[in-house]
């Protein structure tokens, strides 16, 4: 153990040491908070504070009653009323209002409201109009009703085979899939070029024919895959902190109410664990196998394109979670660690697939640690020749 501990340390400190890499690592939230930055000006800058005015001719709005703002940064509308619309329309050209609403003296039975301003542009101002009328059509109702309305249905679904339950406001089981997703594809992407650029390096070097008669096979696999692996861990680390921070700093963080569904959570965590060890070995094997980076490099792009494909079928799978091709991907080993999760979500998902999704992922991260295995036993020492896939398969003798 101690071995595949100088082994972790030194592959982690080697990346970490480098100024390009904390460049790299800075550099990305820096340039979110900046464009962040812009985007928040922008739209403070493109704000129009003018009021809006509106002329009611059903009587709708005649003893007025403004909502309370929906969000923590408040309501951005003002309206102010007209007598009639020559008013209104002076009021525009004199520039003292941005536009003026019509409400049809018929409106109760054909809910006919005009808007009339000086540009054709999709913003807030309508949706805050339609809240105000929706908001004085209620008044004549109790609170209780009012409150229904505004609020809506909590629909739930009931499986009648295992009594299981699906809130359709359980959207935050959504968000912790989607997160592992990503880091994996990160972890993918950043910690295997670093494992693959150190296993080519050191075969070109021959320094891999020292190693391996001081360490085992599968204790320096372990070795370099944990500690290039912590690299990218450190990454994204920092961009969680930087993350966190701006969330934190959200104030309508306050008004999210989120409700748990804690076996896909579980399920979550522990795929994508047998997921990140899976990829790990498949890189390991594919850098004890090749002579050059960019030769093992194509198997880490061809990885995460097979990881990608449940983001482009993400609609068919939320929609249509029991169909065989959503199945199928929640049991694929390269993609279940997505997938499933969704599923559970979205549906009932009866055992015997969740207990098939382990058993497949786990097997298939089993068979790519022996794979990794084998190619450095195999592999390591061919430093000027490229090891066949086939080989991997013979026996011994037959190698």
């Amino acid at each position: 153990m101690k071995k595949v501990w100088e082994i972790i340390r030194h592959e982690y400190l080697t990346q970490v040491r480098r100024k390009s890499f904390w460049i790299g690592v800075f550099s990305i939230p820096l340039l979110m908070v900046f464009a962040i930055g812009i985007s928040v000006i922008a739209m403070f800058i493109a704000a129009d504070p003018t009021p809006v005015g509106y002329v009611d001719h059903s009587g709708v709005l005649a003893e007025i009653v403004y909502p309370e703002p929906e969000n923590p940064f408040g309501q951005t509308t003002t309206f102010v009323p007209f007598e009639d619309t020559a008013s209104a329309r002076q009021a525009f050209l004199n520039e003292t209002v941005q536009g003026y609403f019509v409400i049809d003296e018929n409106y109760i039975n054909n809910g006919m409201v005009e808007y009339f301003t000086g540009s054709l542009s999709f913003d807030t101002i309508t949706s805050d109009f339609r809240r105000l009328l929706r908001i004085n059509l209620l008044q004549q109702y109790p609170e209780e009703v009012r409150t229904r309305v505004y609020d809506g249905s909590q629909i739930s679904i009931r499986s009648l085979q295992t009594n299981e339950e699906l809130n359709l406001d359980q959207w935050w089981n959504l968000v912790l899939p989607l997160v592992f997703a990503f880091v994996l594809f990160i972890m993918v992407q950043v910690g295997g070029g670093y494992i693959l650029q150190a296993m080519v390096a050191e075969k070109e070097n021959r320094m891999m024919e020292i190693l391996i008669t001081a360490v085992k096979p599968l204790e320096l696999m372990l070795g370099k895959t944990i500690g290039n692996l912590a690299v990218a861990f450190t990454m994204l680390a920092v961009w969680g902190i930087f993350g966190s921070g701006i969330l934190l700093a959200l104030p309508a963080l306050a008004f999210i109410q989120i409700s748990i569904n804690w076996g896909v959570q579980i399920m979550s965590l522990l795929l994508f664990l047998f997921t990140l060890l899976m990829m790990a070995g498949f890189m390991m094997a594919a850098g004890a196998m090749s002579t050059d980076a960019r030769d093992s490099g194509q198997l880490t792009w061809f990885f995460s394109l097979i990881m990608t494909l449940p983001f482009i079928l993400i609609t068919k799978i939320i929609f249509e979670p029991n169909a065989a091709l959503s199945v199928f991907f929640s049991l694929f080993p390269f993609t279940a660690f997505f997938v499933m999760p969704i599923r559970m979500t979205f549906a009932s998902v009866p055992l015997w697939q969740l207990i098939l999704c382990i058993l497949l992922v786990a097997g298939a991260t089993v068979f790519s640690v022996r794979l990794a295995t084998v190619a450095m036993k195999r592999g390591m020492l061919n430093f000027n020749k490229r090891l066949k896939y086939i080989d991997l398969f013979r026996s011994r003798r037959q190698a």
